[in-house]
C-alpha cells in the first residue's frame, strides 16, 4: 500500500475517528477469549481505503503490527484461508528471524500444504518442524480411522472415506497447531494485538465473503488478533441474502464480529476537493495539458465543483471520479467549443458530468434534449441546497438558470417561454440588476448570458453540444484510472 499520512492527506479529518479506534481495540481485545473483529462499514466510495492507508501508517508509527489484505484481489480462488497465511507469512518474514517468528512461518507453511490437500507425507522433510509435530499426531488419529473402518463395507466407499477423514483429521490437527503457534508469537509483540486489515470484503463473491467469515471464525479464532474488516455493510449483507435467502443478517453478522463502527460521514468537502483540483488542474498544467479557461478563472470553477459535490451528496470515490472526467473532458474541448473568457459553458459541463455521475438515466433524458421545464424543476428541487459549507451565494438559483438555460430547444418558442417563466418565479435573485428592474426581463438577460459563449448550431440544445461530445469520448474519460 503507498505510505498515505493523516498529517499529508486527511482531507476529510479522520484522525481523532482513527485515534478512537485504536483505543477501543487495544482496550477491549483483552476481555475476548478470541480474535476481536470490529465491522468498519462504510457505503462505497466512502473513502474507506484510503483511511486504512492512513491509519496503518499510524498504527505502525505507534509500534503496532498491522498486516493489510485486499480481499477483492484473492477471491480468484475458493479457499480464503491461503490469503489469509499468505498475508501472515508476508507481514511476519519482515521481522528480525527469532526462534518464535521461525517456528510460525514454519507451521504457517505447513498449513498451507494441508490447505491444498498435500498428504502429510508429501511435508514432512521441507517442513520439519511442523510436519513432525502433524506426523506424531497422526497415530492418534489412526485410532480413529480404524473405528471409521469398521463401519464401512463396500471397498470403493472405504477407500474414500478413508481419504475424505484422514484428510478432515489432518487439518484439523493443523489449525489447533496454527493457533498455538500465532499465540505464541503474538505474546511477546512490543505492542498489542497484531491487527490485519481486511478490505473490499463486501466487493467478493458471495460465497467466497462467508467462507472469509467462516475462517475469521473458526480458524483464526486467537486472542491478541484484531481484524478489522472494511465494508460496505448493506452490500455484504445483499451477498449473504443471496445465499441464505431471507437471513436475520444483523443476528447472522453478530456471530463473526465483535463491535461495529460507522466511518464519520464527509460534509465538508473543501480540503478534499483543493487536493483534487492541485491534483488534476495544477499538476497537469504543469505537464503541458491546456484546458478551455483561464488559470484566474479556476477557483470559481473550483468553487462551483465543490458545491455541486456537497449538493449532489457525493462520495469519496465519486468526487475523485468527477474531477477526472471533468478534467479529461476540458482537456479535450481545450481547442473549440468553450471560449476561455467565460466559465459559463464548464458550469454547464460540470453540471451535466455529476448528473452522468449521479443518475445516468436522467443525463441521456437531458443529454438528448428530452426533459420538459416541469421536469428540471422537479429535479432541481429535489436536490439539497440548505448546507451552510456551500461557497456560493444562491448557488440554486445559479444552478437552476444554467440548467434550465441549456436545456432551451432551438426553434421550440413555447418550451422557451415555459422555461423562463420557471425561472422568474422561483429561481432569480430579487433585487435591481442594471436597468432591467423587471423580473422576468432579468431572467432573460442571465439565461442569455449563460448561452453567449455557446454555438451549438447543429444540435437541439446547449446540453445536447456538451452530451454529444461526452458520449464521443465516454469510453476514454469515464474510468477510475
Amino acid at each position: 500500500m503507498t505510505n498515505l499520512t493523516f498529517s499529508d492527506f486527511d482531507k476529510f479529518e479522520r484522525k481523532d475517528f482513527a485515534d478512537r479506534l485504536t483505543k477501543v481495540i487495544s482496550t477491549f481485545y483483552p476481555f475476548y477469549d478470541e480474535a476481536f473483529v470490529l465491522s468498519l462499514n462504510a457505503e462505497f466510495g466512502s473513502g474507506k481505503t484510503t483511511f486504512l492507508k492512513m491509519w496503518q501508517h499510524q498504527l505502525g508509527q505507534d509500534g503496532y503490527k498491522v498486516l493489510y489484505l485486499n480481499a477483492w484481489e484473492t477471491d480468484f480462488d475458493d479457499e480464503p484461508i491461503i490469503p489469509i497465511i499468505s498475508t501472515l507469512l508476508e507481514g511476519i518474514g519482515k521481522d528480525n528471524e527469532t526462534k518464535v517468528t521461525k517456528e510460525v512461518t514454519t507451521t504457517l507453511k505447513a498449513v498451507l500444504a494441508v490447505c491444498t490437500l498435500e498428504v502429510i507425507d508429501t511435508i514432512a522433510s521441507p517442513i520439519s518442524k511442523a510436519a513432525d509435530k502433524l506426523k506424531e499426531c497422526k497415530d492418534k488419529v489412526k485410532e480413529y480411522e480404524d473405528k471409521v473402518k469398521e463401519h464401512i463395507e463396500q471397498e470403493d466407499i472405504q477407500a474414500k472415506g478413508e481419504e475424505v477423514y484422514e484428510e478432515f483429521s489432518y487439518k484439523k490437527v493443523a489449525y489447533k497447531i496454527l493457533k498455538d503457534e500465532l499465540a505464541s508469537y503474538i505474546k511477546p509483540l512490543p505492542k498489542s494485538p497484531l491487527i490485519i486489515f481486511v478490505d473490499e470484503l463486501d466487493r467478493v463473491r458471495p460465497d467466497y465473503a462467508v467462507k472469509f467469515l467462516e475462517a475469521i471464525k473458526h480458524i483464526f479464532p486467537v486472542q491478541g488478533i484484531c481484524f478489522v474488516l472494511a465494508v460496505d455493510r448493506k452490500h455484504l449483507e445483499a451477498s449473504v441474502r443471496q445465499l441464505y435467502g431471507n437471513i436475520d443478517f444483523d443476528n447472522y453478522y453478530l456471530r463473526f464480529v465483535t463491535r461495529e463502527a460507522e466511518l464519520p460521514e464527509v460534509t465538508d468537502f473543501r480540503l478534499f476537493v483543493d487536493a483534487k483540483a492541485i491534483e488534476f488542474f495544477d499538476e497537469k498544467r504543469g505537464r503541458g495539458v491546456k484546458f478551455p479557461f483561464k488559470q484566474k478563472d479556476q477557483k470559481y470553477i473550483v468553487s462551483d465543483m465543490s458545491d455541486i459535490c456537497i449538493v449532489f451528496g457525493f462520495r469519496a470515490r465519486q468526487v475523485s471520479l468527477f474531477f477526472r472526467i471533468f478534467s479529461q473532458f476540458m482537456a479535450i474541448t481545450a481547442d473549440d467549443d468553450i471560449p476561455e473568457d467565460t466559465v459559463s459553458g464548464a458550469f454547464a459541463a460540470i453540471i451535466l458530468i455529476a448528473i452522468f455521475i449521479k443518475d445516468r438515466d436522467l443525463y441521456h433524458q437531458i443529454g438528448e434534449s428530452k426533459s420538459s421545464p416541469s421536469e428540471l424543476e422537479k429535479f432541481i428541487d429535489s436536490l439539497d441546497f440548505n448546507s451552510t459549507s456551500l461557497k456560493t451565494n444562491d448557488f440554486k438559483g445559479k444552478f437552476a438558470r444554467t440548467i434550465m438555460a441549456y436545456s432551451i430547444r432551438s426553434n421550440d418558442e413555447e418550451f422557451e417561454n415555459e422555461i423562463y417563466n420557471i425561472v422568474s418565479k422561483k429561481y432569480m435573485i430579487l433585487e435591481p440588476y442594471g436597468n432591467l428592474s423587471d423580473v422576468n426581463n432579468r431572467a432573460m438577460f442571465d439565461l442569455s448570458r449563460c448561452l453567449s459563449g455557446f454555438d451549438y448550431s447543429g444540435c437541439i440544445s446547449g446540453f445536447n453540444k456538451i452530451y454529444k461530445k461526452l458520449e464521443e469520448w465516454e469510453s476514454f474519460i469515464n474510468t477510475d484510472r
